[in-house]
């Protein structure tokens, strides 16, 4: 099973716990039911009846998909990222509103124009958010709170790797740090704050790699100043 098909059953898992249901009458997940040959669709259809709001009209091919009528909000939702997979394949269940949140909108337009094609019921957003700037990140919850009261379920996809050569960001955190973790961070905790997440129980997925299993973060020189790899200084 793919990173994709993990977390899109893992929304609906959260679910399951948030809507202060006992752990001893809640319905246990079975996730041997998806393997390798999965897809984002079937996993919908797994969880459709732990979910609450709208049903997919009946001009779409998937009519027992429900999904809540709050608004979702996926970070990184660039083309053939793992982040516009998702925003395409919830739009089959009809949300109210998709906000997708991302450094370039030309570069995420065609993901708009795709849903709006996929589901002209839905409302779509664009929002600015540059996770190396936690001036943008303030500015996005402002401009989210524009759009919107409440959001059911987060997304925080967006992620750099691999970066070539030493980046900070503006407020002069290691770039991939900052974007992968404190940026997120940032925005998920002033949603929170200003109560447009988990009002209700909604859901926060966040979305990682494997990279972790390969090194510990030294979060005593997250930047690199004091020595990388017994070179005595930073990456040029």
């Amino acid at each position: 099973m793919s990173q994709y098909q993990y977390m899109l059953s893992k929304i609906h898992i959260d679910s399951l716990y948030s809507n202060n249901t006992p752990a001893t009458t809640a319905k246990t997940p079975t996730m041997a039911t998806f393997n390798a040959e999965s897809k984002d669709i079937d996993i919908l259809n797994h969880f459709a009846d732990q979910a609450t709001g709208k049903t997919c009209p009946s001009s779409l091919p998937f009519q027992k998909i429900k999904l809540t009528p709050h608004p979702v909000l996926i970070t990184g939702p660039s083309p053939h990222g793992i982040g516009s997979q998702i925003a395409l394949t919830l739009a089959r269940a009809s949300p109210t509103h998709l906000i997708l949140a991302g450094r370039s909108l030309p570069k995420i337009r065609p993901i708009l124009t795709q849903l709006q094609t996929l589901n002209p019921s839905i409302r779509t957003s664009f929002i600015h958010l540059d996770l190396l700037s936690n001036a943008s990140v303030r500015k996005a919850v402002q401009e989210i709170q524009a759009v919107t009261e409440e959001i059911d379920v987060l997304v925080n996809n967006a992620g750099v790797m691999a970066v070539r050569g030493f980046r900070e960001s503006e407020d002069g955190v290691e770039s991939q740090f900052a974007v992968n973790y404190l940026g997120h961070f940032l925005l998920t905790n002033l949603l929170i704050k200003k109560g447009i997440v988990g009002n209700e129980g909604g859901t926060i997925v966040n979305l990682g790699s494997l990279g972790y299993q390969l090194a510990e973060a030294n979060l005593e020189d997250i930047n690199f100043q004091v020595c990388f790899a017994g070179g005595g200084g930073r990456w040029s």
